[in-house]
C-alpha cells in the first residue's frame, strides 16, 4: 500500500474518523464534567549517599556510582514496599479514628462505610492515635478482620495501598536529594501522608541497617570472645609447662647450656692434658726415684769394698799374708780398687742430672705432681659429673623444644586469630556507626499544605480522546481495506485469481461529481475492445469470430460489459453483435439431437464472415456448464464484480473452463472504485485541486 493509497482510504472515509472521535471526545467531556480537583505537595530529603562524610574511609573522596545507585535503589524500595504502605495507611486511618470530629465528610464517610459502631468503639482510643494503629494492626493479624483488609488492600480509598502507591519518589540529578510527591483529592491528608511516610520510612531503613550490622557485630563480638578464651588457655598452657620443668626463656637458657658445655669441654680437656702431664712428670721422677735406690745399694757395695780394701792393704801393709797368696792378695786389691773407682763414679751420676740439677730438685718436682694428680683426678670426677647433669639437662632441652615450639605456636595462631577477629569486630562496628549515620535523613523541605489544586487535565483529556479516537478510526478503515479478501483492484484481481485482465470498469457513484464518468467508461471499454480487436487479428479467421462473455454468479455486469463492447467495436472496427440466449435455448444448442443451432439461437438470419458475436452466457453457478458454445469460442471473457470474493468454487468452475476452451479465460474486472483504475488506466478523469495535484506529485 502507497501513501496515495492511503490518503484515498482516509478521503474516502473521511465523515466517519471526523465524526467518531468528536462523538468520542463530546462523551470524555461530560463524564468528566463532575471530576475532583487533586492536590499535590512535595518534600525534599537530604540523604548523604552521595558527598556525606564516612567514618569508614575519612580521607576517600572517590565515590563508588554502583554502590550509589544501589542503595538509592534500596531507599526506593523501601519506601514503596508494601509493609511501608501498609504501615502508612494503618496511621493514617488511626488517626482519622482517634479525632473523628474534624473529619471532611467524605473520609468519615469511608470509615463509616468500613466499620461498623461496634468495630469504631474497639479500635479507637480517642486522642491516641498510637494506641489505636496497635488495635488496627493486632485486628490485621486476625482472619477474620474483613472490612480493615478489603479498604487497604482492594479499595482505592485515600488509606488504601493502591491509592498509596500513587507516591512519586525521583531522586535530584546525581545529588544526595531525594523529592517525594504525592496527589489526592484531599490537601490535609495529603500532607499528612508525606510526613508519616518519612518517619515511616526512616524509621524502618535504620532499624533495617542496623539490625544487619548488628547481627554481624555480635557475631564478631562472641568469635573475638571465643579466640580469646582459646588465646588464655594457651598461654595458661605454656606457662604451666615452663614452671613445670623450670623453664625461664627457653631459647636464652639453651645458649647458655651450648657455652656451658663448650667450656666445660674445655676445662676437662685442660685438665686431662695437666693430668697427663703430671703423670708423666711424677713417672719420670718415679724412675729416677729407683735409680736412687741402686745407688744405696752401690754405696753400700763401695762401703764393703772399701772395707775389704783397707782390710787386704792392712794384711799385706803387716805382712800377715803369706808369700804364696801375696800375689793373689795384691790382685785381690786392684780388682777392689778398680770396682770402688766405678761405683764412686756411678755414684757421681746418679746424684746429678745431666743439666747439673739435684736430686733434692726433682724430689720436690715429684712431690708437687703428685699432688697435682690427686687434684686433677678429684678436678675430673666433679667435672666428668657436671658434665654428665650438663648433657641430662641438655638432652632435656632438646624434648622441651618441640613442645615449647607447639605451644607457641598454638598461642601465635590464637593470637593472630584473636587479632584478626579483633580487627573485624573494629571495622563492623565503625561500618554499623557509619550506617547509622547514612541512615539519618535530613528534610531539606517538609511537606507543605496545598492551597491550590493541580491544574485539571480535562482538555488534555478530551484532546486525546479525539485524537485517539481518530487514530483508531484511521487504523481500522486502513486495516479492514488491507485485509479486504475481495478482489478490489485489477492488481489484486491478477494475483489472486491468475488469469490476465484485459479490462476493468468503474463502479458508478453519482455523488463524486468530479469524476467524468462517461470519458471513464469510453477509455475502458476502448482498452478492452482495443484487446479483443487485438485478438481477432491475430487469429486471422475469416469465419465469424465469436466472443463469450461469462461469469460465474448473478449480477456481475455481463449484459452492461458485453452491450459497452458491441458498441465500441461496431464503430470503430468490424460490425459487432451482442447475443444472450435464454437457458431453454443453451441446453437445446447444447443437446446434439436437439436441431436448434446457434444462428436460430442469434435470431436467425445470415452471419456475416466479417461480423464478431459477443455472446453472453448465464451465470456458471445456477446455469448448465455450455460446454459446446465455450468449446466453439475464440475469446472467453470472465466477468467479476470487485466487491466480491474469489473462493474455492470460482477457482474450480474457472479450471474447467480452462479445459473446455484450452486456455485460461481472460477477464474483465467490473465495479472497480475509481481511484483503483489508475494502476490500470493511467489518471482517471476527474477534477483536482491544486492541494490534491502537488501531494500525488510529491508522493507519487
Amino acid at each position: 500500500m502507497s501513501i496515495i493509497d492511503f490518503i484515498r482510504i482516509v478521503l474516502r472515509h473521511w465523515l466517519l474518523i471526523v465524526l467518531l472521535p468528536f462523538g468520542l471526545a463530546v462523551i470524555v467531556f461530560l463524564l468528566t464534567m463532575n471530576e475532583e480537583k487533586t492536590y499535590r505537595t512535595s518534600t525534599l530529603l537530604y540523604t548523604g549517599l552521595v558527598s556525606g562524610a564516612s567514618i569508614e574511609n575519612p580521607g576517600n573522596n572517590q565515590v563508588d556510582y554502583h554502590a550509589v545507585s544501589n542503595a538509592f535503589d534500596n531507599m526506593i524500595n523501601t519506601i514503596e514496599s508494601r509493609q511501608t504502605l501498609e504501615q502508612v495507611g494503618i496511621r493514617l486511618l488511626a488517626e482519622d479514628l482517634a479525632n473523628p470530629d474534624p473529619l471532611p465528610k467524605k473520609r468519615r464517610r469511608i470509615i463509616e462505610k468500613t466499620f461498623t459502631t461496634e468495630e469504631t468503639e474497639q479500635f479507637s482510643v480517642a486522642g491516641d492515635p498510637s494506641s489505636t494503629a496497635d488495635n488496627l494492626l493486632a485486628c490485621l493479624e486476625r482472619d477474620n478482620c474483613y472490612g480493615l483488609k478489603k479498604l487497604l488492600y482492594t479499595s482505592y480509598e485515600p488509606y488504601s495501598l493502591r491509592s498509596l502507591k500513587k507516591i512519586t519518589i525521583r531522586r535530584q540529578g546525581n545529588s544526595d536529594m531525594v523529592e517525594i510527591s504525592y496527589k489526592t483529592t484531599d490537601p490535609e491528608l495529603c500532607r499528612r501522608t508525606l510526613q508519616i511516610l518519612t518517619e515511616v520510612f526512616t524509621a524502618r531503613m535504620r532499624q533495617q541497617k542496623s539490625g544487619e550490622a548488628g547481627t554481624v557485630l555480635d557475631y564478631f563480638r562472641n568469635e573475638v570472645e571465643l579466640a580469646n578464651q582459646r588465646l588464655t588457655q594457651a598461654e595458661d598452657q605454656l606457662k604451666e609447662f615452663k614452671d613445670t620443668n623450670d623453664i625461664i626463656n627457653y631459647y636464652e637458657e639453651t645458649k647458655e647450656l651450648a657455652i656451658s658445655h663448650k667450656d666445660l669441654e674445655a676445662e676437662i680437656r685442660s685438665e686431662m692434658k695437666n693430668l697427663e702431664q703430671a703423670r708423666a712428670t711424677v713417672s719420670t721422677i718415679d724412675s729416677s726415684l729407683h735409680v736412687r735406690n741402686d745407688m744405696y745399694h752401690i754405696s753400700n757395695r763401695v762401703l764393703e769394698n772399701r772395707n775389704l780394701l783397707a782390710d787386704i792393704e792392712t794384711r799385706l801393709a803387716q805382712g800377715s799374708v803369706e808369700k804364696d797368696e801375696k800375689e793373689p792378695f795384691a790382685r785381690k786389691a786392684r780388682e777392689l780398687r778398680n770396682i770402688i773407682s766405678q761405683d764412686v763414679n756411678t755414684l757421681y751420676h746418679l746424684k746429678t742430672s745431666p743439666e747439673g740439677i739435684s736430686q733434692n730438685v726433682f724430689i720436690e718436682t715429684w712431690l708437687e705432681n703428685k699432688l697435682e694428680i690427686e687434684r686433677s683426678t678429684a678436678k675430673l670426677g666433679v667435672l666428668d659429673d657436671k658434665f654428665r647433669a650438663l648433657e641430662k639437662r641438655i638432652e632435656e632441652f632438646s624434648a622441651y623444644g618441640s613442645t615449647l615450639e607447639r605451644l607457641n605456636m598454638r598461642i601465635n595462631i590464637a593470637k593472630s586469630e584473636y587479632l584478626e577477629l579483633l580487627h573485624s569486630l573494629n571495622v563492623t562496628q565503625m561500618h554499623q556507626k557509619n550506617i547509622e549515620m547514612q541512615a539519618d535523613v535530613d528534610i531539606i523541605d517538609p511537606p507543605a499544605f496545598p492551597l491550590e489544586p493541580e491544574p485539571s487535565k480535562r482538555k488534555m483529556i478530551v484532546l486525546l480522546a479525539f485524537i485517539g479516537g481518530m487514530a483508531g478510526c484511521i487504523v481500522l478503515v486502513t486495516a479492514l481495506d488491507y485485509l479486504d479478501p475481495n478482489l478490489q483492484s485489477p492488481q489484486r484481481a491478477t494475483k489472486i485469481t491468475d488469469l490476465k485482465l484485459v479490462g476493468a470498469f468503474p463502479r458508478i457513484d453519482k455523488r463524486r461529481k468530479e469524476i467524468d464518468y462517461p470519458r471513464l467508461l469510453d477509455r475502458t471499454a476502448e482498452q478492452l475492445s482495443s484487446a479483443v480487436k487485438l485478438l481477432h487479428q491475430q487469429k486471422q479467421k475469416t469465419s465469424q469470430f465469436v466472443v463469450v462473455i461469462f461469469s460465474h454468479d448473478r449480477g456481475e455486469g455481463k449484459s452492461f460489459i458485453g452491450e459497452k463492447l458491441a458498441e465500441k467495436i461496431s464503430g470503430t472496427y468490424y460490425p459487432a453483435r451482442h447475443v444472450a440466449p435464454q437457458s431453454e435455448t443453451i441446453s437445446a444448442i447444447e443437446n446434439p439431437s436437439d436441431p436448434t443451432t446457434l444462428q436460430s439461437a442469434c435470431g436467425g438470419g445470415d452471419m456475416s464472415d466479417r461480423e464478431i458475436l459477443i455472446l453472453e452466457l448465464p451465470d456458471l453457478k445456477h446455469h448448465l456448464l455450455p460446454v459446446r458454445m465455450l468449446h466453439g469460442a475464440d475469446v472467453a471473457l470472465l466477468v467479476a464484480r470487485a466487491n466480491r470474493r474469489w473462493s474455492g468454487s470460482d477457482q474450480q468452475l474457472q479450471e474447467k473452463v480452462t479445459t473446455i476452451i484450452g486456455s485460461p479465460p481472460l477477464m474483465v474486472l467490473n465495479g472497480v472504485e475509481p481511484d483503483k483504475l489508475e494502476g490500470f488506466l493511467g489518471d482517471i478523469p476527474k477534477k483536482r485541486s491544486w492541494l490534491r495535484i502537488r501531494v500525488k506529485k510529491l508522493f507519487a
